[in-house]
């Protein structure tokens, strides 16, 4: 198990895979194998079979918290609120005084639109612990959901203030002046605290991204190569720089952006579509089609990549029974 724990630290996600597998099959009652191993599927991008593992995990120990918590977060992730209230309940049933509990559980009702008892939660939790960037970044959500725009903003200016570099609470901001119509609010307030957390990554990627809201092309190029400078695996700057060269038809440069996504990151199915697209501009049909194939091999139902490559189908020639 810690062999296979020092495969992931390394990145080398599929000889974790296969020796927690062999693992499993040897010590299948084993709650905390079958945690790691949904970790190493989460980290090769297999969502389903970690929540499989995940259950399997709290299948074999009906106490074990760290597998019903994970499985609440996989909900939440999924926009399930449903069962990430289930699961949250599982561990709180077990822990009371769990945080991440109690935080996954208000999280839960605020996907089901419970805005009062999920606000009556964090407050709670603030209460406790009044310098946490997380429930300082969850209450100015709820804030801005009831359209108190001033709270909302002190709150997230809070959250950043306990933590530089806290992504929701900068994502929250820059989401608050875009429906104030402030982009360049937004801007000023991203290179703000970009000198106190230089190399945050996301918060290039926000900023180029708000660039290209306000059309400053050039601009938003810097940030996205800012964002690769400081995560050579920032996949968003990557696909947006793969989108905006080939705006400008610089098509070498699009290409190697998107191929550095499915080479780089190919768990990542959208740079499939990026890069397939980018062929297509530029009539490489047959490079298309592969491209779209290899994301159907690794989901079937990816649906992007079905609808692209039945409009190729039909476009040039081919088995229009398999295009339907």
């Amino acid at each position: 198990l810690a062999s296979a724990q020092l495969l992931l630290a390394r990145g080398k996600t599929a000889d974790a895979v296969t020796t927690l597998q062999a693992l499993v099959s040897d010590a299948p009652d084993m709650a905390r194998v079958h945690f790691v191993l949904a970790t190493a599927y989460s980290q090769a991008g297999n969502t389903p079979r970690a929540i499989e593992s995940l259950k399997d995990s709290v299948a074999q120990d009906g106490d074990f918290l760290p597998g019903y918590l994970a499985l609440a977060d996989f909900y939440l992730q999924k926009q399930d609120g449903k069962t990430a209230i289930s699961y949250a309940d599982e561990a709180l049933r077990r822990n009371p005084r769990s945080v991440v509990g109690r935080i996954d559980h208000a999280n839960a009702q605020l996907l089901l639109g419970d805005l009062a008892h999920a606000l009556e939660e964090f407050t709670l939790l603030e209460a406790s612990d009044p310098k946490s960037p997380i429930l300082q970044e969850r209450l100015g959500y709820i804030a801005m959901r009831q359209k108190s725009s001033a709270q909302a903003e002190r709150r997230f200016n809070n959250a950043l203030e306990k933590q530089a570099d806290f992504l929701p609470a900068m994502r929250d901001l820059v989401e608050l002046y875009a429906t104030q119509k402030q982009p360049e609010k937004a801007i000023a307030r991203l290179q703000q605290q970009l000198h106190k957390a230089p190399t945050q990554s996301d918060f290039y990627e926000l900023l180029g991204n708000t660039y290209i809201a306000t059309r400053q092309w050039d601009a938003a190029e810097q940030a996205f190569r800012s964002a690769i400078d400081q995560n050579p695996n920032a996949y968003l700057a990557h696909s947006q720089l793969a989108r905006l060269y080939a705006r400008d038809q610089k098509f070498p440069q699009a290409l190697a952006e998107a191929q550095t996504l499915t080479q780089e990151m190919p768990e990542i199915l959208s740079g499939y579509i990026i890069l397939g697209s980018i062929y297509e501009q530029t009539g490489a049909v047959d490079q298309a089609r592969a491209t779209y194939e290899q994301a159907i091999q690794r989901d079937p139902n990816f649906a992007p990549a079905l609808n692209n490559l039945a409009w190729i189908y039909c476009e040039h020639g081919r088995n229009l029974d398999l295009a339907l």
